[in-house]
């Protein structure tokens, strides 16, 4: 489950242009599935009522990721084809299990109180 320098750089990119990412990784696999977060519900538990499973709304990427991230530094072309991919691509709802590994990327927003060190 190893994340490479170039794909963080593309990460980044992609958090700059005002998209959350989820990182997953299906189980017995080490090769991640990127998604562009519309919407994302983690599982939770409460005597009440209780969802086992997460649930996404997004753009899956991982193609995308595949062919672009090491033009990353090339913030145009990385741009116009991150906008053609989400013109071109559905919006997928995942659910997947409560077990999975996943990691959401986003940038804290401006003006926010969070300290930079």
């Amino acid at each position: 489950m190893l994340v490479t320098a170039v794909q963080i750089s593309a990460i980044k990119e992609i958090n700059r242009q005002g998209f959350d990412v989820l990182q997953m990784f299906q189980p017995g696999s080490t090769e991640p599935i990127f998604f562009l977060v519309h919407k994302f519900q983690e599982a939770y538990f409460n005597t009440a009522a209780s969802v086992e499973y997460n649930v996404l709304e997004g753009i899956e990427i991982t193609g995308f990721m595949e062919r672009n991230a090491s033009f990353a530094h090339n913030a145009v072309d990385f741009i116009n084809n991150l906008q053609r991919t989400v013109e071109d691509s559905p919006i997928q709802r995942v659910q997947f299990s409560k077990e999975t590994v996943w990691y959401k990327w986003s940038f804290v927003t401006e003006g926010s109180n969070a300290p930079r060190r």
